[in-house]
């Protein structure tokens, strides 16, 4: 029997990377973390630092720290890869919006929302550049947008954006969908915030109406909308 040679090729990475595609699929982060930083090293061996591969293992090796709560290391490694896609690609390549979205997420969990803000706006110019009648990337910007701005209590500013995602979303999805439910529902605790009881129990039935045609009567998510009615009530008597 022939014993196996050490994991050192080009396609042992790819192996490598698979696996902590699956690890990470199951929430087994430690784990494929390793398998990720492994075949980030063949990759680095193998390939100038510009190449497709390594962006690849950056990003993932990112997402991981993302999901671990290292949200330090895993700006370090996302902005690596924002470095190689904007010496790979043009300005506005899609590859850098999605990028530059991924390290406002991260900023976001690290309640650097003025800096967040910078990059989700960053990302939406290009993806509008790209797309200008709107997709479903250009309405999860808008509202990671309106929801960092309602952060920052930029409450008006924050209903804009939420308002904007909506519009997309409904074109897209004129019978209903769980992310135009997530925008009336974002809508009304801006309203809410603004003192704008009326306008915000509008925006939280309409959140429910649209709930129970997608989903069954038992849904959590049913139960959710109504609590958020329930918060709003209270202070339409007061």
């Amino acid at each position: 029997m022939t014993k196996s040679k050490p994991a050192s090729t080009k396609d042992s990475a790819w192996v490598l990377n698979n696996i902590g595609i699956t690890l990470y699929t199951q929430g087994l982060y430690d784990e494929s973390l390793i398998y990720h930083q492994r075949a980030l090293e063949i990759r680095e061996k193998f390939y100038s630092s510009g190449h497709a591969d390594i962006v690849a293992s950056l990003n993932n090796i990112g997402f991981t720290l993302y999901k671990q709560g290292k949200y330090d290391e895993a700006l370090a490694y996302n902005r690596r890869a924002l470095e190689i896609y904007e010496q790979l690609h043009p300005s506005g390549h899609a590859d850098i919006a999605w990028s530059l979205d991924s390290i406002g997420l991260t900023l976001y969990k690290q309640e650097k929302y003025s800096e967040t803000l910078d990059y989700y706006r960053r990302a939406l110019k290009i993806r509008e550049r790209r797309y200008p009648s709107g997709d479903v990337d250009i309405a999860t910007i808008l509202n990671n947008i309106g929801s960092t701005l309602r952060r920052l209590n930029r409450n008006g500013e924050a209903l804009n954006f939420y308002q904007r995602a909506l519009e997309i979303r409904e074109k897209l999805y004129p019978s209903g969908h769980p992310e135009s439910v997530s925008s009336l529902k974002k809508m009304g605790i801006t309203l809410l915030n603004q003192g704008k009881y009326e306008e915000a129990l509008d925006c939280h039935r309409r959140a429910l109406e649209m709930l129970e045609k997608l989903y069954p009567s038992g849904h959590p998510d049913i139960a959710s909308s109504v609590n958020k009615m329930d918060v709003v009530l209270p202070n339409e008597v007061t």
